[in-house]
């Protein structure tokens, strides 16, 4: 088992104390006279969490059995006594007289064996069955044994046994994304499949046989607390096959796989951090060992580490751990790591000399410096507090960072390389181990790389970062200096980090690249490129593609040379190399790759073009390269299936009307301004069953048609445009999906393969209602109107608009009989709607006489009559089938206040007729009322709506009665004949004087209406 960063884990044993033994090789009877009993004492409970009163659970039993000082014999009578903790104090006592266990009189020496839980069936071979298929009681199932003690006696009374335990916990720590807050974790039932459950722990060997048959899923149950759940289990090697499984209380189920190289150890704890999201569960752990408490509260402090292979902690090691005063760390003691991985001290810190709790850091110098311009490998922990009678666990982490160089090189020899010295020029040094801490220097120097091994350079040094434009390392090769720099950006050293720099050195060209590796190093495989791949959308450069490279400006380019890729060794190469030396200071690079030519005449050729790099001498040329076509790939289904597969093979694909004519010339894309149709290639690709078109990057406006779908056999022809702008950007593939149904195309389009674009809504060529209206987007919420088609066929239907859009029935264009008329209506109220017959229905519409309360219901609104003689968008432009008389009252002679309280009165008008469904044209009757208007602004403006009509000259046609001359009013005449039109508004201006009135009217557009567009797709 590795683990990147090195832990130092709380390490003590369970411990007991016993008092009084005896030792023989064969089985011996004690003596009842003066005997001398085992007393146990023990300050440590495994299955509580810390407390400072009480240690065990009250009533906890543990097994105790005396044998020979061999191990092999039990002592007659003192097999399997139960000792417990009546109080859940550190004192053990038998559990009964009969349960007493006693040190043979004669003085000889015993063995010890104790276990937990207690078994009142344990056989007399002491092979305790386990099982943990039931996980309600972990205490139950936390199978614990003692090392094997001998040599004890009633003179010899201090026995302590060190518990240790031989199950592994799981720990789990669950969490959601938050982009899945719908899932639910609270009662969800959790199961771990693929471990054996039961078996045999043989305490006089300290060895657990597994049951292989016992494989069945365990189901981990909730502690009611939170959303964790924890598990004891059988320890295991690595291997495949074990699985977690969740399934909320909705249904759904998750998954997730346990590391196949992870070793479940006895007495170790492992913690799964788990997120459940949609996609598959993300699952890291960590492994530490089971912390463990002190065996009396006098001990001193201890501390250990996991000395395996991963910490490279070696024997002889020396941790310094510092203790936290009132102002600053001070030097407390020095640990020193034995041949048994255990950290020990000639100078123990015993917890009565210090603080509760006490605040601690340590260091290790893990490696000493390989040159007087390097750093020591410095391991330094975060600040940690530790309560009083418990170990200090430390997390350490490196302080420095570690670079890794590598030469390569085309033009000097192996043994020029060799000689090679690398420095990193004037890094900042002078960091130090500051009392558990690390201090970095502010001072400037060259830092020597170690070359003991050759092949691989070696520095170790205090993190940092170099700013771009700096230099990261330098090369000296026979006197000659090549340096290399950080070109696109800041590039950063960091703590616990090791980089491996791999450097092409090819005369005066220098080339680098850099990946983060493992701190522990063992091989990397990075090879620098003295030519960068294409970034295509995530596509890699393929094996034999050839990147044609010119020099020069924006207007004039040459050709340079031409590099060809090699796949097996990730390198570019020439017939003929380029040096630097031919070359200007500094060179701007173009360059372009043929992926694959054009499928047919009308369509663009794959390029990848290079943006234009800049590069200064002795360095690499690194180009970014991207597609300068776009790409529309296309899918024909029929989801009603009324055309078959065969018909959907036989239609023809074309982009209308599109720009065409794009070239690459000399590593530089140039755009055609030229127009015609793309014709999309069918069966093509790379499952030679696509229909794809390479065109040059443009926008097709809103409302133009977007692609054509025809077949000659059918005899259609579909058209698909949005409402909305359309871009085809360069290097952005675009999937457009068409279902042809029998009447109708319905399109969707997202983004694919080279660069993910936006999804692209189409609409086709159906009838439907959609569109704003007019000067106000909100007069037709929630409002119907309806829809009346002409011969030959002649139908009415309604709409509402609800929610910005049209709701009602779709029309299919291949259902009409084309031409045809059609015409719109809006009723205000829904009750006055006519009963429509046909086209030549005439239907009633009369207006009150007394519109004091408003006139908004009988305001019909009708549109113009539109003869259709082909599939198009249809836009009704409604107008009102009514007009309008609008008076505005004035006087010089009279205040405000006395014109408040007027009354006004239309005399003659005609507000009965009807209508024609035909036109739309309102016909007045031939009834004569009078009417009272609505007021809209009290003593100065009133308005009514009349049916459309003509008044002769010299008719009286308004009276206006004073509220302060009640039987005189005034009667105005008109002296030119008034046209009354539908659609518009005559206001009829008077001006009120003491004797008469003077009257004037003008025709004016009907204001106070809502005209506008309503679309019909």
């Amino acid at each position: 088992m590795k683990l990147n960063n090195i832990k130092i884990v709380l390490g003590f044993a369970f411990t007991f104390l016993l008092l009084s033994c005896n030792n023989s090789n064969e089985p011996l009877e004690p003596n009842k006279g003066d005997r001398v009993p085992i007393k146990i004492a023990a300050d440590f409970n495994p299955l509580t969490s810390s407390n400072t009163s009480t240690v065990w659970d009250a009533n906890t039993q543990i097994g105790l059995t005396l044998m020979d000082e061999a191990g092999k014999n039990i002592l007659t009578n003192a097999f399997n006594f139960i000792y417990t903790t009546p109080d859940g104090a550190i004192n053990f006592e038998p559990n009964s007289s009969e349960h007493t266990a006693y040190f043979p009189q004669d003085g000889s020496t015993v063995a010890v064996k104790a276990y937990y839980p207690y078994n009142k069936d344990l056989p007399k071979d002491q092979q305790m069955p386990v099982s943990v298929k039931e996980q309600a009681d972990l205490a139950a199932i936390d199978y614990m044994t003692a090392e094997h003690l001998a040599g004890f006696s009633k003179a010899e009374s201090a026995v302590k046994l060190h518990f240790k335990h031989r199950m592994a916990k799981l720990v789990f720590n669950l969490s959601i994304t938050d982009d899945d807050q719908t899932i639910p974790l609270k009662d969800f039932n959790f199961d771990i499949t693929g471990m054996k459950t039961t078996g045999i722990y043989d305490i006089l060997k300290e060895a657990l046989q597994v049951d292989e048959g016992s494989e069945q899923a365990i189901n981990i149950p909730s502690k009611g607390k939170n959303d964790n759940r924890e598990a004891i289990v059988l320890p295991r090697p690595a291997g495949d096959g074990v699985v977690f499984e969740f399934k909320t209380e909705n249904g759904d189920t998750y998954f997730a796989k346990m590391s196949p190289d992870l070793v479940l150890e006895e007495g170790y704890k492992y913690t799964f951090d788990i997120k459940l999201q949609k996609t598959p569960l993300t699952v890291s752990a960590t492994v530490e060992e089971w912390k463990e408490g002190p065996t009396l509260t006098t001990d001193a402090l201890s501390v250990s580490t996991p000395a395996g292979e991963s910490s490279g902690v070696k024997e002889g090691s020396e941790m310094n751990v510092y203790l936290k005063g009132d102002a600053d760390y001070d030097a407390l003691t020095s640990f020193t790591f034995d041949k048994d991985g255990k950290w020990v001290t000639d100078k123990p810190v015993y917890w009565e000399d210090i603080k509760d709790p006490a605040e601690f850091r340590s260091s290790i110098i893990l490696e000493e410096e390989l040159n007087d311009t390097q750093l020591a490998d410095i391991l330094v922990s975060d600040e940690i507090s530790v309560d009083k009678n418990t170990g200090a666990n430390f997390t350490m982490k490196h302080a420095a960072s570690k670079v890794f160089v590598q030469l390569n090189s085309n033009t000097f020899t192996a043994e020029d390389l060799k000689e090679a010295i690398i420095t990193l020029p004037k890094y900042e040094v002078g960091g130090k181990e500051d009392k558990g801490g690390f201090t970095p220097g502010t001072d400037k120097a060259d830092i020597l790389l170690d070359r003991t091994d050759i092949e691989k350079a070696v520095a170790l040094f205090q993190p940092q970062t170099i700013a771009k434009g700096g230099i990261i390392a330098k090369v000296t090769i026979k006197g000659n200096d090549y340096f290399v720099t950080a070109t696109e950006e800041d590039h950063t050293f960091n703590a616990g980090e090791a980089q491996l720099l791999i450097l092409n050195i090819n005369k005066t060209a220098t080339s680098m690249s850099a990946k983060v590796v493992d701190w522990v190093m063992t091989e990397a495989e990075l090879e620098a490129l003295a030519i960068g791949t294409a970034t295509s959308g995530g596509e890699n450069v393929l094996d034999g593609e050839k990147l044609v490279v010119y020099t020069g400006d924006e207007t004039t380019r040459t050709e340079l040379e031409t590099f060809t890729y090699n796949l097996a060794n990730n390198s570019w190469t020439a017939t003929n190399p380029v040096y630097w030396e031919s070359l200007e200071d500094p060179t701007t690079f173009y360059g372009s790759i043929l992926r694959a030519a054009k499928y047919n005449d009308t369509q663009l050729d794959d390029y990848l073009v290079a943006k234009p790099t800049t590069v200064e001498a002795s360095n690499g040329v690194e180009f970014e390269l991207s597609h300068s076509a776009s790409k529309v790939t296309v899918q024909l289904i029929s989801t009603d299936n009324t055309y078959s597969e065969e018909d959907l093979a036989q239609m023809n694909l074309v982009l209308p009307d599109y720009l065409t004519g794009g070239v690459v010339e000399n590593g530089v894309f140039v755009p055609g301004t030229t127009k015609g149709n793309v014709t999309i290639e069918k069966n093509v690709g790379e499952d030679k069953k696509s229909a794809i078109a390479h065109f040059q990057p443009q926008t097709i406006n809103a409302g133009t048609t977007i692609i054509q779908v025809s077949n000659e056999k059918i005899g259609k022809v579909y058209e698909a445009s949005s409402f909305d702008d359309i871009v085809f950007e360069a290097g952005v593939a675009t999937l457009l999906k068409v279902d042809v149904r029998k009447s109708s195309v319905t399109m969707s389009a997202k983004v694919i393969d080279w660069i993910e674009g936006d999804e692209i809504s189409l609409t086709p060529y159906s009838i439907k209602i959609s569109g704003e209206v007019g000067k106000s987007d909100d007069f037709f919420k929630d409002k119907k109107i309806s829809i009346y088609k002409h011969s030959p066929l002649f139908y009415e239907n309604s709409y509402e608009y609800k929610d910005g859009k049209w709701e009602g029935e779709i029309l299919y264009w291949d259902d009409q009989v084309i031409p045809f008329d059609v015409i719109a209506m809006h009723y205000p109220l829904e009750a006055m709607k006519p009963k429509v017959q046909d086209e030549n229905t005439e239907f009633d519409w009369d207006l009150p006489t007394d519109q004091s309360d408003g006139y908004g219901d009988y305001d019909l609104l009708s549109s113009k009559l539109i003869s259709v003689t082909e599939p198009s968008f249809i836009h009704f432009e409604f107008a009102h089938a009514m007009s309008k008389v609008v008076v505005e009252l004035s006087s010089d002679e009279f205040d405000a206040s006395e014109l408040t309280n007027t009354e006004i009165v239309l005399n003659g008008f005609i507000v009965e007729g009807s209508v024609k469904v035909a036109d739309g044209k309102a016909t007045a009757g031939t009834t004569k009322e009078n009417i009272i208007p609505f007021a809209e602004k009290l003593g100065s403006k009133y308005s009514a709506l009349v049916m459309p009509q003509t008044i002769p000259a010299s008719t009286d046609v308004v009276k206006v009665t004073l509220s302060g001359y009640p039987n005189t009013p005034f009667i105005g005449e008109i002296d030119k004949t008034l046209k009354f039109e539908p659609g518009k508004e005559t206001v009829i201006k008077i001006n009120l004087k003491r004797r008469a009135i003077e009257l004037s009217a003008t025709l004016e557009s009907w204001t106070g209406g809502e005209t506008g567009n309503i679309v019909i797709e």
